[in-house]
């Protein structure tokens, strides 16, 4: 009795995951999700670098099968529309964040006005843009599938109750994974970026000695024929008669500010 019980739910799994079979997402789905929920077993049992890997196995298969999709929707063109409009629209905070930040940090660590520091500012806005492109996309991404979360498990709860929506309680399971995915996908890459942009805008000896010298050989300029200027020697002419200098001391940069001397 007990055994032909075991063996119907067995078959009634089997025959809820046949035809999810015939795709490569649900492939990538089907052994993704068991091994990530083995190993998070194991993990309250044993924790070693075995149980580590094959969990990272199980996410780079869940993450893999929703690539999959996500390049199977590219194929259709209102998808494609609809991401042109995103990019264009994310084009704009993305710029001023970037600019902004580079901004702050080149006045933090050349302590002069900042508009003299045209070509660091472009270097350092180019920079910072990927990083904080995926760092909007990524809080964009977790709000949508968190709310599609939510919206999915409403649908489930009204249409369950209703005879003519059950079949299609099949492909609920590959949404959930889909969402699941974007959202995983979308947190480690959320992750990434923002410990690359605190990084960056902390107090942090490499990062201010690079601003410098993309200063040095980017801003400031050799002036031979200019009055008060030195021999090989590279300056910016700010307002009010101030002229900032820089010059390489083994391997620093050294920044000097003197008035104009005619």
């Amino acid at each position: 009795m007990s055994m032909g019980f075991i063996q119907e739910i067995i078959n009634k799994i089997l025959n809820l995951l046949k035809p999810k079979l015939e795709s490569l997402e649900a492939k990538f789905y089907f052994f993704g999700i068991p091994i990530i929920s083995v190993s998070r077993l194991m993990f309250k049992i044993q924790n070693n670098i075995f149980i580590i890997i094959l969990f990272s196995i199980g996410i780079l298969l869940l993450c893999a099968g929703v690539l999959v999709w996500c390049f199977s929707l590219l194929k259709r063109k209102w998808v494609v529309n609809l991401v042109k409009v995103f990019l264009v629209l994310l084009n704009v905070p993305t710029y001023f964040l970037a600019e902004f930040i580079s901004r702050n940090l080149i006045a933090e660590t050349i302590y002069l006005p900042v508009r003299d520091f045209d070509f660091t500012l472009k270097i350092l806005t180019s920079i910072f843009y990927i990083p904080i492109a995926i760092y909007l996309s990524c809080i964009f991404l977790i709000v949508m599938a968190f709310l599609a979360m939510i919206v999915g498990m409403i649908i489930d709860m009204v249409s369950s109750n209703l005879a003519k929506f059950k079949h299609k309680y099949e492909l609920q399971l590959i949404h959930f994974c889909r969402i699941a995915g974007i959202f995983l996908i979308a947190s480690i890459a959320h992750s990434v970026s923002s410990s690359v942009i605190i990084y960056s805008i902390s107090s942090n000896p490499l990062v201010s000695k690079t601003i410098k010298y993309i200063a040095f050989y980017g801003d400031y300029q050799l002036m031979k024929n200019y009055p008060d200027a030195k021999e090989e020697e590279r300056i910016i002419l700010h307002e009010n008669g101030v002229i900032s200098s820089a010059s390489q001391d083994n391997d620093e940069i050294v920044i000097k500010i003197r008035k104009f001397e005619e």
